[in-house]
């Protein structure tokens, strides 16, 4: 990440959660912020790997839905972040992910989060929430 990202980043009204590589070969290669949204200001991150594997990060002041139901859900539990829980999609479902976790609230009062993988294993949801920190 480089320094003009980190700083549209940190003008965000909430904290930004960023992912660092855990050794699997992602990198940052999008960086999108809407300080204007109808629900507040809000941010998405794309990471990529050589494999075609995709991590979204997603942030948010507020004005958010409910995540799509998957086919089944999958529980994650984090000593930094605490529980959360994780929707699976089949392949080719209308989403375009292989998972997506229903949006975070607990991380930080008044801001959301959520993460998706896409073109990725079920074993991925505990390396990204791993792998997210806190952007100071």
């Amino acid at each position: 990440m480089d320094e003009q990202q980190m700083s549209q980043l940190k003008a965000l009204p909430f904290p930004a959660f960023v992912y660092f590589d855990m050794g699997d070969g992602f990198e940052l290669t999008k960086l999108e912020t809407d300080m204007f949204a109808p629900g507040g200001a809000s941010y998405v991150l794309t990471y990529d790997n050589s494999m075609g594997g995709i991590i979204k990060i997603f942030g948010c002041a507020g004005g958010v839905g409910d995540i799509p139901a998957g086919v089944r859900q999958v529980e994650f539990s984090s000593m930094l972040y605490g529980r959360g829980t994780v929707e699976i999609y089949e392949a080719g479902s209308e989403e375009g992910f292989s998972f997506r976790s229903r949006w975070i609230s607990d991380w930080r009062p008044g801001s959301y989060y959520s993460f998706a993988g896409e073109n990725l294993e079920e074993r991925f949801i505990n390396k990204i929430v791993d792998g997210l920190m806190e952007l100071e």
